[in-house]
């Protein structure tokens, strides 16, 4: 069975007056189902999952809810990565690997 994950765009709020990104569980977990469905590449996820770092570096980011963060952090830094070969068109992580 294939799962469908929903579509869940990044929503911007402002903070102070300042445009600031609202990440959740849900939206990191769409990556890994869009992933593991084959509707995105492992390099795209990657570079999702560097731009929210980025993002992260400079404050430009809101975890929702807040005492989620350790987890949603946690799930972009293993994203982060996720196109690492082991040798030629063999990736370090499996599908196999990849948990939801």
């Amino acid at each position: 069975m294939v799962l469908k994950p929903i579509i869940c765009l990044m929503s911007n709020i402002t903070t102070r007056g300042i445009g600031k990104m609202k990440l959740t569980l849900l939206e990191v977990r769409n990556q890994f189902l869009m992933l593991l469905n084959d509707e995105i590449s492992r390099e795209e996820v990657d570079r999702w999952a560097y731009s929210i770092i980025r993002r992260e570096e400079i404050g430009d980011i809101i975890f929702f809810p807040n005492e989620d963060r350790d987890k949603i952090f946690s799930a972009v830094m293993y994203l982060y990565g996720i196109d690492i070969q082991d040798k030629p068109g063999e990736y370090l992580h499996t599908k196999d690997d990849i948990v939801v």
